[in-house]
């Protein structure tokens, strides 16, 4: 199986995005990681910015629960 859009809620260091990132490019898919605190997204956007093929990695800010009620309707 190939999951082509993958949600991860909870970034922490973002660490399991890049690889995230890196499966879902491998079959034209993408990442949508949520996180609350920009603290943690920041970093992140900086990491995967520096990362190849992670173009296809979308970060919200914001409280999960609201985001993904908001992207399923």
């Amino acid at each position: 199986m190939a999951a082509r859009n993958i949600l991860e809620i909870g970034t922490s260091n973002g660490y399991s995005t890049v690889w995230l990132a890196s499966a879902a490019a491998a079959v034209g898919g993408r990442v949508t990681t949520i996180d609350v605190d920009t603290r943690k997204t920041q970093p992140l956007v900086e990491r995967i910015r520096q990362q190849p093929g992670t173009t296809h990695v979308l970060v919200p800010v914001g409280k999960g629960e609201l985001l993904v009620l908001k992207a399923t309707t």
